[in-house]
């Protein structure tokens, strides 16, 4: 248990500093829809609840350090 303590722990920051580095890009489509963008990512980090396995069955654990985007909106003006 100490160990999925630690590795969410991880997964949380990994996916908080992609969110971070996002948000402070400064690209104009980022920076004309800055609190769009503010509102509609969130990081979640998933730890070892969405792990990526191998053929053979073992889990790849460079594949399931990764970070996901899923942005789920009704509306997104970056498509304007």
């Amino acid at each position: 248990e100490e160990k999925y303590e630690l590795n969410r722990i991880l997964s949380e920051k990994r996916a908080t500093e992609v969110l971070r580095y996002t948000n402070g890009l400064e690209d104009d489509r980022v920076l004309d829809n800055i609190v769009w963008v503010l509102q509609a990512f969130q990081a979640q980090g998933l730890s070892s609840s969405n792990l990526v396995y191998n053929e053979d069955g073992t889990e790849n654990q460079e594949a399931s350090r990764r970070v996901e985007f899923r942005i789920e909106t009704g509306s997104n003006p970056l498509n304007k």
